[in-house]
């Protein structure tokens, strides 16, 4: 059973060194649960069994991110995967200081451009790994026009009974308009972060800096526009955000066309994640703008 208590309990049992004083609990959105030990060590435990594989596919690839970007990034001193049981399975790590950089703080900020400086560098080196680097690594390499066609396909068979008609006819058209332009694929794959929302981006008070970068779930090698969406989409800093950001990471540009894209289908694909994973909330919340 997926409880608080269990999670506890399976740090205690596969780590009966770390003596722990003190532990609170977050949800950390919708695949995991986040303790925070000792207020300096982070334990994300993943809620479902396809979260456990994304966690593993994370703790793989994070050191090796981390030699080649400037900001810190979570790397694990602990893991334990020895289990298909969601409470059991977890990755520790030293806690990156700070707050997630959310939307309403970026904009109360008078030196916008050094941390857009910021962000960009982060994104100009993970997108610039070299991808012989992750050599043993079990990573994705996603074929984008295959994976945007499985995606209508899901949303047609599922959202679309919960939507109005004129809606359906608007996601139809703007997905075949992608789908259908050859150009939208030409891309070379990179590493990508694949959830680099405000979330994700930590900012700490104290230096007035971008401290880290957490939640390397989604990463795959993929169309870098999709690390863009994400930053301008309407739950990021917006589309103002890009006049900012491309000072700092020029081509840009070029991938405004398809982060805009696929920023128009995040809402879609929190509705499916909700109806998948029984979270009423995420579903809501995801089909909200097309009802």
């Amino acid at each position: 059973m997926f409880s608080k208590n269990n999670c506890l309990k399976a740090i205690n049992k596969y780590i009966p060194d770390l003596v722990i004083y003190h532990c609170t609990f977050v949800d950390q959105g919708q695949n995991s649960l986040v303790a925070i030990v000792n207020e300096e060590l982070i334990f994300k435990f993943p809620r479902y069994r396809h979260v456990m594989e994304e966690l593993k596919k994370e703790s793989e690839i994070l050191p090796i991110i981390s030699n080649h970007v400037t900001l810190e990034v979570p790397v694990p001193l602990y893991s334990f995967f020895e289990s298909d049981e969601p409470g059991q399975v977890f990755v520790g790590y030293k806690m990156i200081m700070g707050t997630p950089f959310e939307r309403e703080l970026y904009w109360q900020l008078k030196n916008k451009q050094a941390l857009v400086t910021q962000i960009g560098g982060f994104l100009h080196e993970l997108h610039g790994l070299p991808t012989d680097c992750l050599a043993g690594v079990s990573i994705e390499t996603r074929d984008g026009f295959a994976y945007w066609s499985r995606i209508l396909t899901q949303i047609e068979k599922s959202i679309f009974p919960y939507i109005r008609p004129a809606f359906r006819k608007q996601i139809l058209e703007t997905f075949r308009r992608f789908l259908d332009n050859n150009e939208n694929f030409q891309y070379k794959p990179v590493l990508t972060h694949g959830d680099f929302g405000t979330s994700n981006i930590i900012y700490d008070v104290k230096s007035g800096k971008v401290s880290g970068v957490i939640d390397f779930g989604q990463v795959a090698l993929d169309d870098p526009a999709i690390d863009i969406a994400s930053l301008i989409c309407p739950m990021g800093y917006g589309e103002d955000f890009s006049q900012h950001l491309v000072r700092a990471y020029p081509q840009m540009l070029a991938l405004l066309p398809r982060a805009r894209f696929y920023s128009s289908t995040f809402a879609l694909q929190e509705a499916l994640f909700g109806l998948e994973t029984g979270d009423q909330k995420a579903f809501e919340a995801g089909i909200a703008p097309y009802q």
